[in-house]
């Protein structure tokens, strides 16, 4: 059963995701969240701030645009079409995701890597600094 329930929940999680990051945009003033932000490259940045509105209107976007594609040149029928909307917004979801999820993950990870350097190069020269000391006397 909690296997059953975990399927439903991959199928089920797109949609709720989508509609709470669209509702959160429109109730909080706030949306964007800043304390994330501890590098300068453009698109770290840009995934930090607009991560979840990214996955939200590219999912949404290519699950409208792929099925219209469908039903006005190849002549697929709005059932079918429909379906491959649904289909595509959910795998186009977690790819989304994947996609951005990975990129603030790395971002976090070099700002982390960039503040234990710098704490190493202050051990470093502190050791160096005693170890010239020592020598002197």
């Amino acid at each position: 059963m909690a296997v059953f329930f975990m399927i439903i929940s991959f199928f089920l999680y797109p949609f709720y995701s989508f509609f709470y990051t669209i509702l959160r945009l429109f109730r909080f003033k706030y949306f964007f969240s800043f304390h994330l932000l501890r590098d300068f490259l453009f698109v770290m940045t840009f995934v930090m701030l607009f991560g979840d509105l990214f996955i939200a209107f590219a999912s949404f976007l290519l699950s409208v645009f792929l099925p219209y594609l469908l039903w006005k040149f190849l002549g697929f029928s709005n059932l079918l079409a429909f379906s491959v909307g649904l289909i595509t917004f959910m795998i186009s979801y977690w790819f989304f995701s994947f996609v951005v999820y990975t990129v603030q993950t790395l971002a976090l990870l070099s700002s982390h890597l960039k503040d234990a350097r710098e704490i190493l190069k202050k051990i470093e020269s502190t050791s160096k600094d005693k170890t010239d000391n020592v020598l002197l006397h």
